[in-house]
């Protein structure tokens, strides 16, 4: 994953933009948001993240996935 690659070589920023261009691209796609929010979390933003998965709730709310990171 690109985004993982940016992310191990300190490119956070260009990391997170990726991820927000992929759920730009493909708004009904829950994994997108997904990964964006997997991202702010390694960041440590964990507010962001937070509201990227209720996002992806508002696109999916019968989706198990989309539950699952706000559990934490």
């Amino acid at each position: 994953m690109k985004r993982g690659l940016l992310l191990d070589v300190g490119l956070h920023g260009r990391a997170i933009q990726e991820a927000q261009s992929m759920v730009a691209n493909d708004p009904q796609n829950i994994e997108r948001y997904i990964e964006l929010g997997e991202i702010y979390e390694s960041l440590g933003r964990d507010s962001l993240a937070e509201v990227t998965y209720l996002d992806a709730l508002k696109v999916a709310p019968e989706s198990a996935k989309t539950l699952f990171p706000l559990c934490d």
